[in-house]
């Protein structure tokens, strides 16, 4: 609904945002969760791993919507 007020033309930073909320989270949990199973089959600790895959999809998803809204002025 962030987006209602400014049409169908929205601006560069609002249409990058959007995509980036949405598919970052995935793909950072994705990449966290192959290599926290890489690191533990050659015995090694992982779950700092997982924690710092938590810490940068928050720090990107909130980082995308100030981008959002700040676009959307």
């Amino acid at each position: 609904m962030a987006t209602a007020s400014c049409g169908s033309d929205c601006g560069g930073a609002v249409d990058m945002a959007i995509p980036l909320m949405i598919f970052s989270p995935w793909v950072v949990w994705l990449i966290a969760t192959v290599w926290a199973i890489v690191r533990l089959v050659r015995k090694q600790p992982a779950v700092w791993v997982m924690l710092l895959g938590l810490g940068m999809a928050t720090v990107i998803y909130v980082a995308a919507n100030i981008m959002l809204f700040t676009g959307v002025g």
